[in-house]
């Protein structure tokens, strides 16, 4: 019964099974799936701009050691575009980080990673790396 159910929904064009990596990589309009980290699923989100921000009230609000989630700042979180729900674990450059903070509005598009000093984060920079997105 439920193979009959799926060819009828193949047939119908109401459900996807791609025959490859590119025709998937196509379906989701250019993300990735994978595994990654024993056996997780996660997909790239591509090469975003990805700087390093600080704890400083010129950077943050008025309270910039409590991220937009609550929490306290830490070694490992990030600030996230909107559409990443607080609590993701994202992956740049081999090292995994918590989705717990925000960027201002005009910079949405980016990821931003915290670190203890204002040295740091301006060491880092702005770069272009890859996110992927882990489940």
């Amino acid at each position: 019964m439920k193979l009959a159910v799926l060819s009828l929904l193949l047939a119908l064009g109401l459900f996807y099974l791609p025959n490859s990596i590119k025709d998937a990589q196509e379906a989701s309009q250019g993300l990735i799936i994978r595994e990654i980290d024993k056996g997780f699923n996660s997909y790239s989100l591509g090469t975003r701009t990805i700087t390093g921000y600080s704890s400083t009230i010129d950077q943050c609000d008025s309270d910039p050691f409590i991220t937009a989630s609550g929490t306290e700042v830490r070694y490992g979180i990030a600030a996230c575009p909107r559409d990443i729900p607080f609590g993701t674990k994202i992956k740049i450059d081999g090292k995994t980080y918590i989705c717990e903070d925000r960027l201002n509005k005009k910079y949405d598009d980016r990821f931003d990673i915290w670190f203890p000093s204002r040295r740091e984060a301006l060491d880092y920079g702005l770069q272009q790396k890859e996110v992927i997105i882990i489940e």
